[in-house]
């Protein structure tokens, strides 16, 4: 879903701490992150369950450090929003997340526009972490 949306971006390595990852990758990339999983209906019994499991879509953007260029980072702060407007599309036009029959997404809320210290030599990185509630149906092999 994030890679169709966005197919100039790099896949972060490790979108759970993004301090991990290299200067390159951050430049403008995406990460997906695996949240709390329910069982919302059916149990094992009946052959079927139906999950909600959250996903974190993690965008990020590079911003080369200027001083005072304000216009630059609201720049950073537009595509970031862009980039995820462009991910919820994609994901309302997919009726399938991998092997998931997904019945529902829902876009639960956003981080705001995050700033990354990295310290050092780096420039600025600039992220933004959506929450999606992703609603589907699980085949559950029976035992006989």
């Amino acid at each position: 879903m994030a890679a169709t949306a966005l197919p100039t971006h790099a896949q972060l390595l490790n979108p759970y701490f993004l301090e991990s990852d290299s200067q390159i990758s951050l430049s403008a990339a995406y990460g997906i992150k695996f949240g709390l999983g329910v069982n919302i209906l059916g149990n094992e019994n009946s052959g079927q369950e139906q999950r909600s499991r959250d996903l974190l879509i993690v965008l990020t953007r590079r911003k080369f450090a200027t001083k005072g260029n304000i216009t630059e980072r609201k720049s950073v702060e537009k595509q970031l929003f862009e980039d995820l407007t462009a991910v919820l599309d994609a994901v309302a036009a997919t009726p399938k997340l991998g092997v998931m029959a997904v019945q529902r997404t829902l876009y639960v809320s956003d981080t705001g526009v995050q700033f990354l210290p990295l310290g050092g030599d780096r420039v600025d990185i600039y992220y933004l972490e959506a929450t999606l509630t992703v609603e589907y149906e699980n085949e559950v092999q029976l035992c006989t």
